[in-house]
C-alpha cells in the first residue's frame, strides 16, 4: 500500500491478485485477502497491521470495508482449527479500534480456548474499555471454566474499580496490580469460600495464610461449610502455625470422616503428645481403623493398645514400626528383650525400626547387642554392628574381627 488513498488510480482488470506493494484500491486489497497464494495473503495481513490507517482509508468496497473483509476471513475458523493465518487475521484486527473489533475479541474470550488467544484478545480490549464493555467482561471473571479466561479478563480490569467482593477478591488473586483482598471476615467469608472451592484455591489459600490468625479464625468457624480438601489444608496451617488453636482442631479433625483430615491431626498428636488435649477415646478408635495409615498414626499418638500383640498380630508395616517405637519410648530397658528380640527377626521393616529404637536407648543396649553380631542369620549381624557402631563400639569390633580372623592354636 504506497501513496495516499485519495490519489489513488481506478482500479484496472485484475488478471491475478496483486503484491501488497502493487495496492492502490479498497478492491486490490481485498483480492490479495482473498487470494489462492498463501504468501499473498499474508504478505496483505502484514501491510495491513503495519499501515491501518491507509487500509481503512480505501473505504467501502461493494458495502464492505478491510475490517469487514478481515472479519470475513476470521469467521472461517471460527469452527476449525486457529492456525498461523487465522491468528495473523487477528493480528491484523488487533490494528484498529473499532466497535466491530472489540465485539471479535470479546467473542474470543467468550468462546475460545486456547491461553494465547484469550490473552491476545485481552491485550488488545484493554486499551479501550468502557463501562458497557466492563459490564459484559465481569461475568468472564468470575467464571470457573477456564483458567486462562479468567486471568485474560482481570488484566483488562486491573485497574477498575470492583462492584462486588466476589470481583475485588479475583482481581487481587489473579493480578500483581489488583488491589488488596478483602478481609476474611463476615462481610466477605462466602466469597473466600468460593474462591477455596474453584480454580484458584492455591492462589487462595496463599492470601488467607498472610492474613493470619484472625483469618484462620474466622474459617474454622466455618469448618462444617469447607470441603475435606480445604480441611486437611486448614487444620494443617492452623496446627503448624497457631498453638493456641490445637484443641479445636484436633477435635474437628479427628471427628471427620474423612481419613486425610483425621491423619493430620493423629500426625501432629504423635508429634505434640502433651499439647492437644485429645479424646482418649477417639484415639482408640482409630488404632482399630480399617485403614493401616490410620491404625500407625493413632498407635504413634499414643492411643491405648496391647504394643506386643499389634507386633505379632498385625501384618502392616508402618503399624509394626510404630509398636516398636511406641515400645521402646514407653518401656525404655524394659522393652529390651524385645527389641533385642525384634533384631533375629526376617520382617527387615520392622528389624530396621528395632535398630533405630535401640540407637536411641543409648549405651544400656549395648551388652544386650553384642552377642548378635555372631548370630546366623546375615540380617541380624548387620542390625547388631549398626547399632554398636552408632553407640561408638567400634573398638570392640574390631576386636571381634581380630578374634575371628587369628589362626587356631
Amino acid at each position: 500500500m504506497e501513496g495516499r488513498p485519495s490519489a489513488m488510480a481506478a482500479d484496472p482488470a485484475l488478471a491475478s491478485p496483486p503484491r501488497p506493494r502493487e495496492i492502490r484500491s479498497g478492491r486490490a486489497l481485498i483480492a490479495a485477502l482473498n487470494a489462492p497464494e498463501p504468501p499473498v495473503r499474508f504478505a496483505a495481513l502484514n501491510a495491513i497491521k503495519a499501515q491501518p490507517e491507509a487500509a481503512k482509508a480505501f473505504g467501502l468496497v461493494d458495502g464492505r470495508d478491510v475490517i469487514d473483509a478481515l472479519l470475513a476471513r476470521a469467521a472461517k475458523g471460527v469452527h476449525g482449527r486457529r492456525d498461523s493465518e487465522w491468528l495473523a487475521v487477528a493480528a491484523a484486527l488487533s490494528a484498529f479500534r473499532d466497535k466491530r473489533v472489540v465485539a471479535f475479541f470479546v467473542d474470543v474470550l467468550e468462546t475460545d480456548a486456547h491461553p494465547d488467544l484469550l490473552f491476545s484478545a485481552a491485550g488488545c480490549l484493554a486499551a479501550g474499555s468502557g463501562p458497557a464493555l466492563r459490564d459484559r467482561l465481569r461475568p468472564l471473571l468470575l467464571q470457573n471454566d477456564s483458567v486462562a479466561r479468567a486471568r485474560a479478563v482481570a488484566s483488562i480490569l486491573v485497574g477498575v474499580a470492583p462492584t462486588c467482593a466476589e470481583e475485588q477478591l479475583r482481581k487481587a488473586l489473579l493480578t500483581d496490580g489488583g488491589g488488596n483482598p478483602p478481609r476474611v471476615d463476615e462481610n466477605n467469608a462466602h466469597a473466600w469460600l468460593a474462591e477455596l472451592d474453584g480454580p484458584f484455591r492455591e492462589e487462595a489459600r496463599a492470601a488467607i495464610e498472610q492474613e493470619g490468625e484472625r483469618a484462620f479464625g474466622h474459617l474454622l468457624h466455618r469448618w462444617d461449610r469447607l470441603s475435606d480438601d480445604n480441611r486437611e489444608w486448614l487444620a494443617a496451617w492452623g496446627l503448624r502455625a497457631f498453638a493456641g488453636c490445637a484443641t479445636p482442631v484436633v477435635a474437628r479433625a479427628l471427628a471427620s470422616d474423612a481419613d486425610r483430615v483425621a491423619r493430620v491431626a493423629l500426625e501432629f498428636l504423635a508429634a505434640h503428645p502433651r499439647d492437644s488435649g485429645a479424646d482418649a477415646s477417639a484415639l482408640n478408635r482409630f488404632a482399630k481403623h480399617a485403614n493401616p495409615g490410620l491404625r500407625s498414626a493413632a498407635i504413634a499418638a499414643g492411643a491405648s493398645v496391647d504394643l506386643r500383640r499389634c507386633l505379632a498380630e498385625d501384618d502392616d508395616v508402618e503399624v509394626r514400626r510404630a509398636c516398636v517405637q511406641r515400645l521402646a519410648d514407653a518401656e525404655g530397658v524394659r522393652a529390651l528383650p524385645d527389641l533385642v528380640a525384634l533384631l533375629r527377626g526376617s520382617d527387615w521393616p520392622t528389624r530396621a525400626a528395632a535398630t533405630r529404637a535401640l540407637i536411641g536407648l543409648g549405651d544400656r543396649v549395648v551388652e544386650q547387642v553384642k552377642p548378635l553380631v555372631r548370630y546366623p542369620e546375615h540380617g541380624a549381624r548387620v542390625a547388631a554392628v549398626q547399632v554398636l557402631v552408632a553407640l561408638g563400639q567400634e573398638s570392640w569390633l574390631r576386636s571381634q574381627l581380630t578374634e575371628a580372623q587369628a589362626p587356631a592354636a
